[in-house]
């Protein structure tokens, strides 16, 4: 299996997990984008619209920890010097 869909099929095991009605993986690399891929609907409910790259869903404070698990891992890998310089 290519690591790609290997990827994919982490990201949909995990949503099956949590019972969530939706999941949306994009990947970025040297600035080009080489994965954009979406699944499920807007609900759990039948009639519920699926998702687009335009959907959008009400994170509340879950950003906050998905940017400070990016920044630390840029920081880990070197990517970017200091928090202090930006």
């Amino acid at each position: 299996m290519e690591k790609i869909e290997k990827l994919i099929k982490w990201v949909e095991d995990i949503k099956d997990k949590n019972k969530s009605s939706a999941s949306a993986l994009y990947v970025l690399k040297d600035n080009e984008v080489i994965l954009e891929h979406y699944n499920g609907k807007h609900s759990n409910s039948d009639d519920a619209a699926s998702i687009t790259s335009s959907s959008q869903f009400n994170v509340a404070s879950a950003r906050k920890s998905y940017l400070g698990l990016a920044v630390s891992y840029a920081l880990y890998e070197s990517k970017i010097k200091s928090l202090d310089d930006y």
